[in-house]
């Protein structure tokens, strides 16, 4: 039993240490992918605070046209108190009450859309700035890279240069000694 659990974490370690292997060779790829993928993220972020907006917008409207529609029927509660009908001015006073809850529950939707959108404006602008620099940072890895991959090649040149003048060196040297 021993032996078998032995067997089986040699080979998770082994096919964890091929996984390994295989994202690091693919490492700049992954990661210009996962940059795509966040900047693609942004995007739909930026897309849900314009919606956000708009629904805030259209709260907004909906409070004004409440908070118009109260001063109207207010105005039209004292005329009929100034008129002696207290039975239209009960009945405005009560439209009036039903409007100013209305009103606060828009207002309290419109605070909450207000509240989100402001919260979500600085996550993107957070994340755009994160991505930006992701973005410097991976444009610094490929030009490293790039010059390791230079140097490898001169240095390999060099070696190889270095090699046939060694064996020129010898192939020299044994002619000296045959003349």
């Amino acid at each position: 039993m021993s032996i078998w659990s032995k067997v089986i974490t040699a080979l998770r370690g082994s096919a964890n240490e091929a996984g390994e292997a295989f994202a690091d060779a693919q490492a700049l790829k992954i990661l210009d992918q996962e940059v795509r993928d966040a900047t693609e993220e942004l995007k739909n972020s930026k897309d849900d605070l314009t919606e956000k907006m708009a629904r805030q917008k259209v709260a907004e409207q909906k409070c004004a046209a409440l908070a118009s529609q109260i001063t109207e029927f207010e105005d039209y509660a004292i005329q009929a108190l100034e008129k002696k009908d207290e039975t239209l001015a009960l009945e405005l006073a009560e439209k009036v009450a039903e409007l100013e809850k209305q009103l606060n529950i828009e207002q309290n939707s419109c605070d909450d859309y207000t509240n989100s959108a402001d919260s979500l404006r600085h996550a993107i602008a957070l994340a755009d700035q994160n991505i930006k620099h992701l973005k410097q940072q991976v444009e610094t890895v490929k030009a490293t890279e790039s010059v390791q991959r230079a140097q490898a090649a001169v240095t390999e040149q060099h070696s190889d240069s270095a090699s046939k003048l060694a064996k020129a060196m010898d192939s020299l040297e044994r002619i000296k000694e045959k003349q």
